[in-house]
């Protein structure tokens, strides 16, 4: 059984949907209402990626950052 480091693990989340700071500066000039909502999907997927860290590991969750970031590359072509 692997020990999860979360700091590691958080790291990648940060750089998958992006930190909270980062969260706080795209969505401050939202609407109320729409600034709630973007904050609680973004909670859950924080929730939801920690939870793929646990269960899988962390080298599936790098794995699952490369993969992302392909995707994200290939789509910008």
């Amino acid at each position: 059984m692997e020990i999860i480091n979360y700091e590691k693990v958080n790291a990648i989340i940060d750089r998958i949907i992006g930190s909270w700071s980062e969260q706080k500066y795209l969505y401050g000039k939202l609407s109320l209402s729409t600034r709630i909502c973007a904050d609680n999907h973004y909670a859950i997927m924080r929730k939801k990626l920690t939870l793929i860290a646990e269960t899988f590991g962390t080298d599936f969750l790098s794995d699952l950052e490369i993969r992302i970031r392909t995707i994200n590359e290939e789509r910008a072509k």
